[in-house]
């Protein structure tokens, strides 16, 4: 088995990196970082300090890995200051069949058109000046010793979790923050890709493809520029039309002149696989609004008390944090369900219905909450939905429609996992474990919906650390852990005692089909709290 190391990990670019590399478990995966990162089948190695060459040494003796995927950059280098890439191939030579360096169309010389591999370079930032530097560096390594060095000239990229310094992100915070949306239509172009296109690219060159030895570059992008403008007008506009959110077209002036109009992809889309295609600028815009409109109702929830582990276990408050209706496989309609909870006293219900990408009746249901809660002014009515983790990369069920108008949203282990293996009991809650972990790391989750239910209704034995480790990661992205009276009926105290150790943001949610379960199940809970 390939032992591969990412380095730059925490970055935007390497986190989708193993992240989608960790979901096909084809190969032992490590990766380097400033800070640990805690994801399924992903080894996490720290170094606070770049420069120390005797750590990574040390490191590479004890990875040995036999591809590096080089992601690691300092977008704003400082003069005098060794490049990194020198380091870190000296250190991987003895084990490595294959260099791969994350480098940047930004070494060519700008307005050339098109932009080839064979292109001129004449690098106009720092960042561009060092991205050539190493590349001249590995050009000769690998000359020298034969292994094979795939650079990778990436163009600009885009969509979930981009940095908030790029102009497609100010332009989506501000239409959020309700302030003017400002665009000019400057002569400035840019190749942008999806992060997660570019991801796919890079690891099918760098993983299931075996370059010739000696250097080989690549373009990889997608293939036409964007003045801001047109990244307005065929990405912005659509998304936030959708909403809607009120914007208003002002001006914004870029005092860069670089254009990047025509870099040619024709050697990256000769090695893909037949049938793959670029998303379109507004998919990409699309989820990364997405990202954002989730973050806001996360931080919301961060400073709500009643997701307070302490707060719960001393006021006992009315709450029903997963409720269905007949809508998709409750048994009564949204109105009888809003009746029965305030007959019942509930502070807060929310309806967490099952969605997926093709649930196109949503909006209607968002729309028929919206009416029925105005008439319960006393009960704090949620609009939420539960979505199937469908990948052992944490991915869920959801459209970025559906993601928007969500309130709180859950994702929760219903089905297996094909790219699992799942024979026996052992991998089965295994699988559950890994996935429940990785969809605990997507950014688009609020709450990790009743944890190892699908195991626990086998009867198959759930080792209680699997719990606290759950607990422990929803802590460290900020998420919420359901409770869940139903599924969690035989654990209830010690799963309590656990989270309120731990500190953990709880939602409390009673797996409720039936009006008559209605705050049944959170009086016998709170009643085996009652000493």
């Amino acid at each position: 088995m390939e032992k591969i190391l990412i380095t730059g990990a925490s970055g935007f670019l390497g986190t989708a990196l193993y992240q989608q590399m960790s979901a096909s478990r084809q190969a032992e995966l490590h990766v380097i970082s400033r800070k640990e990162i805690f994801y399924p089948a992903v080894i996490s190695h720290v170094i606070s300090d770049y420069q120390d060459a005797d750590r990574f040494r040390k490191l590479m003796q004890e990875i040995q890995p036999t591809v590096v995927i080089h992601a690691g950059a300092d977008l704003d280098p400082s003069p005098g200051i060794p490049d990194t890439t020198p380091m870190v191939w000296e250190a991987a030579a003895p084990w490595m069949k294959r260099f791969v360096f994350i480098s940047s169309i930004y070494v060519y010389a700008p307005g050339i058109s098109p932009i080839t591999e064979e292109s001129a370079t004449a690098p106009w930032s720092a960042y561009g000046e060092q991205k050539l530097r190493e590349e001249s560096f590995l050009q000769e390594a690998a000359a020298r010793t034969g292994i094979p060095a795939l650079l990778l000239r990436l163009s600009a990229l885009a969509g979930p979790g981009e940095p908030g310094r790029k102009a497609s992100t100010r332009m989506l915070q501000a239409a959020l923050d309700g302030k003017p949306v400002s665009v000019s239509d400057s002569p400035e172009q840019r190749d942008y890709i999806d992060v997660r296109d570019a991801t796919t690219c890079i690891l099918q060159l760098a993983v299931h493809q075996h370059p010739a030895p000696g250097a080989s570059i690549l373009n990889v992008c997608r293939g036409h520029g964007h003045t801001i403008g047109q990244v307005f007008e065929e990405g912005i506009r659509p998304a936030l039309e959708k909403l809607p959110l009120p914007f208003t077209r002002l001006e914004i002036h870029s005092s860069k002149q670089i254009n990047y109009a025509s870099v040619s992809n024709r050697k990256l889309l000769q090695a893909m696989p037949a049938g793959f295609q670029f998303r379109p600028l507004e998919e990409t815009l699309q989820r990364q609004l997405s990202l954002m409109i989730r973050r806001r109702f996360q931080q919301q929830q961060q400073q709500d008390r009643l997701y307070s582990s302490a707060v719960l276990g001393l006021e006992k408050p009315l709450v029903d944090m997963h409720v269905h209706t007949n809508v998709t496989d409750g048994q009564h309609s949204i109105a009888e369900m809003l009746e029965a909870g305030a007959q019942a006293g509930l502070k807060r219900l929310c309806f967490t219905e099952h969605v997926r990408h093709s649930s196109d009746w949503f909006p209607r249901f968002y729309g028929e909450i919206d009416s029925w809660r105005k008439q319960h002014p006393q009960l704090e009515v949620i609009t939420g939905t539960e979505s199937a983790i469908r990948t052992a990369s944490g991915d869920i069920d959801i459209s970025d429609a559906i993601l928007q108008q969500s309130e709180f949203c859950m994702a929760s282990y219903h089905t297996s996992v094909k790219t699992l293996p799942q024979q026996n009991e052992t991998d089965f809650v295994q699988a559950e474990f890994e996935c429940s972990m990785a969809a605990t790391a997507n950014p688009l989750v609020d709450v990790l919906g009743h944890p190892m239910a699908m195991s626990l209704k086998k009867k198959y034995a759930v080792p209680f650390t699997y719990f606290e480790q759950l607990a422990r990661q929803c802590a460290r992205h900020h998420k919420i852990f359901e409770l869940n009276l139903s599924y969690h009926e035989d654990l209830l105290l010690p799963l309590w005692e656990m989270l309120c150790r731990e500190g953990s943001l709880v939602s409390i949610g009673g797996n409720t089909h039936h009006k008559d379960e209605i705050a049944g199940h959170l009086n016998h809970f709170y009643s085996l709290l009652t000493p």
